[in-house]
């Protein structure tokens, strides 16, 4: 009777030890990541570049309201990149950079909505030039701020795949 239970218990130990083991390699890997946020930015970069303006000036909708359309849908699909690169699971090497990354690009996000959002006030042409010169307030300390978070987060990223040897092209 005792070396049953012996023997069930060296099952149990066992099992434990291969379901760890299983375990300690099932998270995400820096190549996988890398391809991830690769196919990511790509794929929103094609989005964007896909989205041009084309002004209908015989479709009898106003080309202010065209005008505006496209901007919302701009930052429509800006919102889809932050949430899109949210999404994805970083391994422990660039957890702390893609986290900065995230939490950047939302921010400029916001920043981009909220900008953007004034488009609906303008009634005229010349308002809308001034407005296309200058979308968004260089001058804004957040928008500055948000944008050099991004840009280190993803100079952080451009290292850890250094350090790692992993080949990315990012595009950020």
């Amino acid at each position: 009777m005792r070396t049953k239970y012996w023997l069930l218990g060296v099952v149990a130990v066992l099992a434990s030890i291969a379901g760890a083991c299983a375990g300690s390699g099932s998270g995400p890997t820096l190549e996988g990541y890398f391809k991830e946020l690769a196919r990511t930015e790509r794929e929103a970069d094609e989005r964007q570049a896909e989205h041009k303006f084309k002004p209908d000036f015989d479709s009898g909708t106003d080309p202010l309201d065209q005008v505006r359309g496209w901007f919302h849908e701009f930052v429509a699909i800006e919102r889809q990149r932050a949430e899109a690169l949210a999404e994805i699971e970083p391994p422990p090497e660039a957890a702390a950079a893609h986290a900065e990354l995230v939490t950047a690009a939302a921010d400029l996000t916001d920043i981009l909505e909220r900008e953007i959002g004034r488009i609906d006030d303008i009634d005229t042409t010349s308002e809308l030039q001034q407005f296309i010169d200058q979308p968004v307030d260089e001058s804004d300390p957040a928008a500055q701020d948000a944008s050099r978070r991004l840009d280190a987060a993803c100079s952080a990223l451009r290292d850890v795949a250094l350090r790692y040897d992993v080949s990315v092209t990012l595009s950020c």
